[in-house]
């Protein structure tokens, strides 16, 4: 079996179970990071099922297995941005259920509050920014390159979302 933690590596005929493997290890990663992006569970599963496809053609060419994360990343928000594409009105129907239900939430009861309810309020990228930087505990440099932004751009949208945030949760305290 191959290390994910050998740089260069060789595939041989155990590949289709380490990709496997490796997708596997990173679908909880994907699921929120694609549930930023997009609403409908089945254009969730899509997407991340086509980053798997691209995974499994694409394994003969992998070279540096400690990237694949950042790889994996890169080719789902290139599939959620496509489904978004192919399906803009219908997601931008729900886009504004979400937002809608963000602004109906009772912040006193930070029981009921989650991450998901949190980033509701904020713009589709931002969301996914927070996701990859709390929720995958990606550094801002690895963000920079899977969004092919400027890492303090990053560090800005990180800041003004974290910003919202708090704002609307101090709102409720008055």
């Amino acid at each position: 079996m191959i290390g994910i933690e050998k740089t260069k590596v060789h595939l041989n005929h155990n590949t289709e179970d380490y990709i496997g493997q490796i997708f596997q290890k990173y679908i909880p990663d994907m699921y929120k990071i694609a549930k930023s992006r997009l609403y409908n569970e089945d254009d969730i599963y899509d997407a991340i099922q086509e980053t798997g496809y691209k995974l499994y053609i694409n394994s003969k060419k992998i070279k540096d297995f400690e990237k694949i994360k950042i790889w994996l990343i890169k080719v789902l928000i290139n599939e959620c941005n496509r489904i978004y594409r192919n399906k803009k009105k219908e997601l931008k129907v729900q886009e504004k259920i979400a937002k809608v239900k963000f602004e109906t939430i009772d912040f006193t009861d930070q029981n009921n509050l989650d991450f998901e309810i949190l980033i509701n309020g904020l713009k589709r990228e931002d969301r996914t920014i927070l996701t990859l930087y709390y929720g995958n505990n990606l550094t801002t440099k690895d963000i920079s390159k899977i969004l092919n932004k400027n890492e303090n751009t990053i560090r800005t949208r990180i800041k003004r979302a974290k910003e919202f945030i708090k704002c609307n949760l101090d709102k409720e305290d008055i």
